[in-house]
């Protein structure tokens, strides 16, 4: 797998999508953000261990409406699952695009 393909798959998620929770799919939400964080790391392959900048991502949040009722939350992406329009659920979050 070449390297702009492992980007695209960890790069999955997109505000404004449409996603289920792994814990409870039957519930639709929408991504409002995705909270990043940038820490300076020392790199392990270089060998004067300079220090670099890297980018986490600390949580997805989104909003859905069950019973009536606003509301909000924030997952981790491993937690979050792609729900495109044909109802089916699809992990996107590996890279396998095998419907589950």
């Amino acid at each position: 797998m070449n390297s702009k393909q492992e980007t695209a798959d960890r790069h999955w998620i997109k505000p404004g999508m449409q996603v289920t929770s792994i814990l409870n799919p039957k519930i639709v939400m929408i991504v409002d953000d995705i909270k990043k964080i940038t820490k300076e790391v020392t790199n392990p392959e270089n060998s004067n261990l300079a220090k670099v900048q890297k980018v986490f991502t600390i949580g997805v949040e989104c909003h859905w409406v069950y019973n009536g009722i606003y509301q909000r939350g924030r997952f981790h992406t491993t937690e979050l699952l792609s729900y495109d329009k044909g109802n089916k659920r699809k992990s996107s979050n590996n890279g396998s695009g095998k419907v589950v």
